[in-house]
């Protein structure tokens, strides 16, 4: 083989070569581009966050881990829990069982498990939080206003994320299955909407 051909043969090659290394390299720049990924900072409050809400699961008397959500002490108008550039969207989140959410009410009950407010605890929750505003009202009509008016308690204050919520079918929808102003209930031949406190009561 000639000297000639050796040296075209190597410069082609460590052209190929500058050229695959090129490409790897805007690949791996592209996917790790902070854009695409959580910021350190987001990925801190995030665990920080649910650290706080485990606090409050072993509060007994406590019901912070109910009413508190993420962004709400800060306070955040538009959150992007998931990092993909989109705010206050409705996101899937969830280990166990998942629930669709709006980013901006990310309630401790949907990420945090508390064995104090059951299996589902979001149910627990709803349960607790009547029980509350009956002790302050002692009428559960009352309580219910308690529940759905003051304690401030909704899926989104997003209105584009509010209407894509209301229109999960309501076994998928966690705010109209267990904290609707109204929730129904079988009386043995068919269902009949009551009360949320007076459901939470039987």
């Amino acid at each position: 083989m000639k000297k000639g051909q050796m040296s075209l043969e190597m410069v082609i090659g460590l052209v190929i070569l500058l050229v695959v290394a090129g490409v790897i390299i805007s690949l791996l720049l592209y996917y790790i581009s902070p854009d695409r990924m959580p910021s350190a900072a987001g990925e801190l409050e995030m665990r920080e966050f649910i650290e706080k809400c485990e606090g409050y699961c072993t509060e007994s008397s406590s019901l912070s881990y109910c009413t508190d959500y993420f962004g709400k002490d800060i306070p955040v108008s538009r959150v992007d829990w998931d990092g993909d550039g989109e705010e206050n969207e409705l996101i899937t989140i969830g280990k166990k069982v998942q629930w669709d959410v709006c980013e901006d009410r990310i309630y401790c009950f949907l990420i945090a498990p508390c064995a104090r407010f059951g299996d589902v605890p979001m149910k627990g929750c709803a349960n607790q939080l009547c029980q509350a505003g009956y002790t302050k009202y002692e009428n559960f009509t009352l309580a219910t206003n308690y529940v759905t008016n003051e304690l401030g308690l909704v899926p989104t204050k997003d209105i584009e994320c509010g209407l894509n919520m209301n229109a999960l079918p309501p076994e998928s929808n966690w705010f109209t299955r267990y904290f609707n102003e109204t929730l129904l209930e079988w009386n043995g031949t068919h269902d009949v909407p009551v009360p949320l406190c007076d459901y939470y009561q039987n």
